[in-house]
């Protein structure tokens, strides 16, 4: 399958903010002491920027918002991709246990589900 002009702007412009971004954040996230301490049961022996997620995110869905033809299936993404990064924007912020952050994204899989996307 080959890629229109469109589709690597894309795929181009998500790689640049991921890129800028992700330092950005992480040393927002430093500053603020939003950050992971290092536990017995962890594999981190420095504290460790959290707030990834935001990044991601945004380095996904802004690219999608410029790029990608409006469809159905495009919000169904979009509201279910921003509903599991809420989830774990909010398990950095107050550490939700196990079984909470589970269940929101078992909520968020299903809503996509839900709409019949599959896979080909």
């Amino acid at each position: 399958m080959l890629l229109d002009s469109l589709q690597l702007l894309a795929i181009a412009a998500s790689f640049v903010l991921a890129l800028v971004l992700t330092p950005l954040v992480a040393a927002l996230a430093r500053r603020f002491g939003i950050v992971a301490k290092p536990k017995t049961d962890r594999w981190h022996k420095k504290p460790t920027a959290m707030l990834g997620g935001i990044p991601v995110w945004l380095s996904v869905s802004i690219p999608i918002l410029i790029f990608v033809p409006e469809t159905t299936y495009e919000w169904v993404i979009l509201r279910a991709s921003t509903f599991l990064f809420v989830v774990g924007l909010v398990d950095d912020l107050v550490h939700l246990k196990p079984y909470q952050k589970l269940i929101g994204q078992v909520l968020g899989a299903a809503y996509v589900v839900y709409y019949g996307l599959t896979l080909p």
